[in-house]
């Protein structure tokens, strides 16, 4: 699996549910970059992009 985060999404959301996929999954691989720049998940091959409060160009965060 590979997600790219940043710092602080990766700190306050990510870690947590990265220890609790790595230990229900032990075979998995996890690749997971500190970035601050926005990536292209699809062309970039990743499996998600995870940012506090920010949105890439052009997109709107989801609304509940």
């Amino acid at each position: 699996m590979r997600i790219t985060a940043t710092r602080e999404a990766y700190e306050s959301v990510v870690h947590f549910v990265i220890a609790a996929f790595a230990s229900a999954h032990p075979e998995a691989t996890l690749e997971r970059p500190i970035e601050y720049g926005f990536r292209d998940i699809d062309a970039d091959r990743l499996d998600a992009g995870i940012r506090l409060g920010e949105t890439a160009e052009g997109r709107r965060p989801p609304t509940t």
